[in-house]
């Protein structure tokens, strides 16, 4: 007996059935409750995951103010790709230092860069290890200006 008869055989035994001849397969009319409901559940809009807070950062670049809702666990730069604005970058790891930008205010968690403390302690930030703590205002900037300052004094 090939497969497709042995499947609807066995379902059919189990009660009613759902048969995909698309797909190929048949399915206990019992999941597909459950499968409604996570396709549902996948193509509804993003919420919020629970026990994050959610924080509105402003992010100018270009002469233009951008303002998002993220979240502590999403990055500066995730968000702003995610919602289709430009920004400079490359690795997303930390490293290469092209994804600059300065805190004009709020505070972020940035714990995954490069950047020395002292530059840190001046307000500049690298967006793709930014995760905000509070509501945020940032300004992208070059990059010769993190690197100037980044590099300042080590002569």
């Amino acid at each position: 007996m090939p497969l497709y008869a042995r499947s609807m055989a066995l379902a059919g035994a189990c009660g009613a059935v759902m048969v995909s001849a698309a797909a190929g397969f048949v399915m206990p009319s019992a999941s597909r409750s459950i499968v409604a409901q996570q396709r549902r559940q996948t193509n509804s809009v993003a919420r919020r995951p629970r026990g994050l807070y959610m924080h509105q950062v402003t992010i100018e670049v270009a002469g233009k103010s951008h303002t998002l809702e993220v979240d502590e666990k999403t990055s500066v730069l995730e968000a702003a790709l995610d919602a289709g604005i430009e920004l400079p970058h490359d690795c997303k790891l930390g490293v290469c230092l092209t994804c600059p930008s300065k805190i004009v205010s709020g505070e972020v968690d940035q714990d995954g860069t490069t950047l020395d403390d002292s530059v840190v302690e001046q307000g500049y930030a690298l967006t793709c290890c930014s995760f905000p703590r509070s509501d945020l205002v940032i300004r992208a900037i070059d990059e010769d200006e993190l690197v100037g300052a980044q590099f300042e004094g080590r002569e």
